[in-house]
C-alpha cells in the first residue's frame, strides 16, 4: 500500500496530513507561539542577526584605525633624512667623497626614480625598486629617502581617510603630526636640541671611589701625566699614585673605567 505525507511548515504552525490511497490516515495542526519580541513583535533571530552584524561592524573599524595607527607610528619612528642646517647641505654638494656627499646622492637617487615612473608614494617606490632589501647596507645610501617625501606620503594618508569618511584622520590630528607646513612643528618634524652644560652633566654618574666628582668618560681617559695634579676626576686617587707606578702597574687609566676594584698589576 502507498502513503502519502505531506506537511505544511509555517512560522508559528506545522501542519500534517497521512493519506492512504482512498482515505485519509491522520490529519492535524502542532501550533506554538511565535519567535518574536513581545514589544516590537520582531524576529529573535533578526535581533541576534542584528548584534551579531554590529559586533563584526566594530571588530572591523576598530581593526583599521589599529592599521592606521601602525602606519602613522612607522612614517613618525622612520622618518627619513632631513637637512637641519642647509650649510651641510651646501657643503655636502661640493664634497661628494664624504658621508654627507653620499648621503645627498643617494636622496636624489630616491627622489629621481619617483619623478621619472611616476610613483604614487615612496612606498610603492620602495617596494618596486628594492624588493629584496628596503635598508641601507653600512657606507650605502641607494634606499635613503628624503623626509619630504615621507611627510607628503603621510598627508596623503590623511587626506584619502578623511574622503573614506574616517572621522578620527581629522585636520586636528594631521596639523598634530605633520605641523603647519614650516617643516619644524609637528611631531614628523619635531627635533630634539642638542644637550650641554649643566643639563649634560647632571646626566653622568659619580665616581665609585670619590663620590663628589663625576665619572670620567670613557671616550676621553685622563692623561696618566699631564693630567694629574689638575684633574677634577679622581684626582686625589691620581695624586696619591707615583707616576712611574701608574705608567707601569696600571691596566685601566682610571678608576671609574673599572668595575669594583682596581686592576694594577703585581
Amino acid at each position: 500500500m502507498t502513503y502519502t505525507l505531506g506537511l505544511d511548515i509555517g512560522i508559528a504552525s506545522i501542519g500534517r496530513c497521512l493519506l492512504a490511497e482512498d482515505h485519509i490516515i491522520d490529519l492535524g495542526v502542532r501550533a506554538f507561539d511565535k519567535a518574536k519580541t513581545a514589544k516590537e513583535g520582531e524576529s529573535l533571530n533578526k535581533m541576534r542577526r542584528d548584534a551579531r552584524l554590529m559586533r563584526h561592524r566594530l571588530s572591523h573599524r576598530a581593526e583599521r584605525l589599529k592599521k592606521l595607527a601602525r602606519v602613522i607610528y612607522h612614517l613618525v619612528k622612520h622618518r627619513g633624512f632631513h637637512w637641519v642646517s642647509k650649510a651641510e647641505e651646501k657643503a655636502a654638494e661640493s664634497d661628494t667623497k664624504s658621508e654627507g656627499g653620499k648621503v645627498k646622492q643617494g636622496l636624489a637617487s630616491t627622489r629621481r626614480r619617483m619623478e621619472e615612473k611616476n610613483y604614487r608614494s615612496a612606498a610603492e617606490m620602495v617596494l618596486a625598486e628594492f624588493p629584496q632589501a628596503q635598508r641601507n647596507k653600512r657606507g650605502e645610501y641607494n634606499t635613503a629617502l628624503p623626509r619630504i617625501l615621507l611627510g607628503q606620503e603621510l598627508k596623503d594618508l590623511f587626506i584619502a581617510q578623511r574622503g573614506l569618511g574616517n572621522t578620527y584622520a581629522d585636520t586636528v590630528l594631521e596639523v598634530a603630526i605633520l605641523g603647519d607646513g614650516d617643516r619644524k612643528n609637528g611631531l614628523f618634524w619635531l627635533q630634539k636640541r642638542a644637550i650641554s652644560g649643566e643639563e649634560l652633566l647632571e646626566r653622568v654618574g659619580p665616581c665609585i671611589f670619590e663620590k663628589s666628582e663625576k665619572r670620567a668618560p670613557k671616550a676621553r681617559p685622563p692623561n696618566a701625566m699631564s693630567g694629574l695634579p689638575s684633574s677634577t676626576t679622581c684626582g686625589l686617587w691620581w695624586m696619591a699614585q707615583p707616576a712611574y707606578s701608574i705608567l707601569q702597574n696600571v691596566e685601566s687609566p682610571c678608576p671609574c673605567l673599572m668595575p669594583k676594584e682596581m686592576k694594577v698589576k703585581g
